[in-house]
């Protein structure tokens, strides 16, 4: 292949492989803008909408037996002792005691009394003690069915929450994905002019035997400027463009990752000419056309407002969608991407027509030979 021709495949393959990062730099902007109006979906089961929303529904354990009766407080006033002063005996012990000891008759009656008093007190004492054991039962069952109240009514909250978020989804989910639907067109016709630009790619690819270690904007580039300047002639060989390439790469004289070169388009301007001017002309084209994406999803937005309310599912929404894709296709016809979209569809024809012109692909009647 003529030095000539190979500067020339070379420049077809740099304007594709600009085609080609462009419509990929549009579909990740187009894909991001539908990601704006993407609706998480709300988990199929109830427990998955727990278990993610980390809802503990156990319901605590309740206790065994029978529910226990509340205690009644004993009073002190209700317990008394022994009154020995009713008894036959205390008048009778008083009596004969007093005869010998005067002073008994005064002193035994407040024995009495004293011990009647004390066997009373033992007796609230022991009365208290079982309330209180019993009270404690009975408060610690209380708590608990208290507790598993409480759980069971915030269970039900969890639930009901859980039916008005799929409640709420279905009619979000409808509304997604009729504002999303601008962007589904224009994804479309991205992906089929994308499509189209890598096979075209491959193609020059192939005649060129273009080793696919270097079947990338960078390298492309940079094989172009070697073969331009002159630098080089071929592309094998030590005194080649792939051997300088790999030796500059090697030297980190090149930056080769994109979104890395549109960054510093500055420092590649002198030793990666090609690069530069192409990445430039990649950045203002992406300005240019998402400001164009833009403008149609603001005149969408007023007929998407002008559809009235939003159908989940049925005729209606479906009409709705129609509406919207054929508006969308409307203002696609002389949009500043549908003008890019022809721009990149034409040169791949000419390309192709020119490669084969190249290849002696002619289809002339007096032989397949380069017309003069």
């Amino acid at each position: 292949m003529l030095t000539a021709e190979l500067k020339e495949y070379l420049g077809m393959m740099a304007d594709l492989e600009r085609d080609l990062y462009t419509q990929l730099k549009i579909e990740e902007l187009i894909h991001k803008k539908m990601g704006e109006y993407y609706v998480l979906p709300v988990e199929r089961t109830y427990e998955e909408y727990c278990k993610n929303h980390f809802y503990d529904t156990t319901l605590p354990m309740l206790p065994n037996g029978d529910a226990p009766i509340k205690p009644i407080e004993p009073q002190k006033d209700d317990f008394k002792g022994k009154d020995f002063r009713a008894s036959i005996g205390l008048p009778l012990l008083t009596c004969v005691a007093g005869i010998i000891f005067p002073p008994c008759v005064i002193i035994i009656p407040l024995i009495a009394r004293h011990k009647q008093k004390t066997e009373g007190e033992n007796l609230y004492k022991k009365a208290f003690e079982e309330y209180t054991k019993q009270k404690i039962k009975y408060d610690e069952y209380a708590e608990k069915q208290k507790a598993y109240r409480e759980k069971q009514e915030q269970n039900k909250r969890y639930h009901e929450s859980w039916n008005r978020e799929k409640e709420n989804y279905k009619t979000r989910s409808a509304w997604s994905k009729i504002k999303s639907e601008p962007y589904t067109v224009m994804c479309q016709k991205v992906q089929m002019q994308r499509d189209n630009t890598q096979k075209s790619l491959q193609k020059l690819y192939s005649k060129c035997n273009i080793y696919y270690k270097y079947q990338n904007l960078a390298a492309v580039c940079s094989l172009y400027d070697s073969i331009a300047t002159g630098i080089c002639t071929r592309l094998e060989g030590p005194d080649g463009a792939y051997n300088k390439y790999d030796v500059e790469m090697r030297m980190d004289k090149m930056i080769t990752q994109l979104d890395e070169v549109i960054e510093n388009l500055h420092i590649i301007q002198n030793n990666q000419n090609k690069l530069y001017s192409e990445m430039r002309g990649i950045s203002q084209k992406i300005d240019r056309l998402q400001l164009s994406m833009n403008e149609i999803a603001r005149q969408l937005d007023c007929v998407i407002a002008g559809l009235g309310a939003i159908y989940e599912q049925g005729e209606r929404r479906n009409t709705q969608l129609a509406t919207i894709r054929s508006q969308t296709e409307k203002l696609l016809e002389s949009s500043e991407l549908s003008n890019y979209l022809a721009e990149c569809n034409q040169r791949e024809l000419h390309y192709m027509n020119r490669m084969n012109y190249l290849a002696g692909h002619y289809d002339n009647p007096y032989g397949n030979y380069a017309p003069v």
